[in-house]
């Protein structure tokens, strides 16, 4: 018995004991980085956005629609067509993201027409893609990101220009 015990010790000591056994235990856990966008050349378009979104809020949608409200505008038909937003699907990069390393453009918020076309925008994109055909979905998650809208420029990056 001493002697099955004297072998484990030893293999433990060596660390062939902790490479036996279940797959999780040949997992290597390394952090990642990319560099391929740091350059201003391959990124088309950047411009960050975000909003305000006042506590006691329980119904985004409804608010965005009283915005609206304040400067003429009646129903999300008027807001539609009064309202700039990109026609193009986008990458979403999130502020906490690598690629936030690259200057972005801050768009400024000051306006209650501003505040409106943002809060739409955040509402149609979803964790990865910027949707202009997609739904308007008014989550608290969603209006309280800073994203920024990015477009690769193909022919650049796959040097193909």
């Amino acid at each position: 018995m001493k002697q099955i015990e004297k072998e484990k010790l030893k293999l433990q000591q060596s660390g062939l004991l902790n490479n036996m056994g279940s797959p999780r235990s040949r997992i290597r856990i390394e952090k990642i980085r990319s560099v391929f966008l740091d350059s201003k050349t391959d990124v088309v378009a950047t411009c960050q956005y975000e909003i305000h979104v006042p506590e006691n809020l329980n119904d985004l949608e409804d608010w965005v629609l009283r915005l609206g409200k304040k400067i003429g505008l009646k129903n999300w038909q008027e807001i539609d067509n009064n309202i700039y937003l990109p026609k193009e699907k986008f990458i979403v990069v999130h502020s906490s993201s690598l690629f936030s390393r690259i200057d972005l453009e801050r768009k400024n918020i000051d306006s209650i027409p501003e505040v409106i076309s943002n809060a739409i925008l955040l509402s149609k994109c979803n964790s990865v893609f910027y949707l202009p055909d997609g739904p308007r979905i008014f989550s608290r998650i969603r209006l309280e990101r800073i994203v920024s809208l990015i477009k690769i420029n193909n022919n650049k990056f796959y040097e193909l220009d």
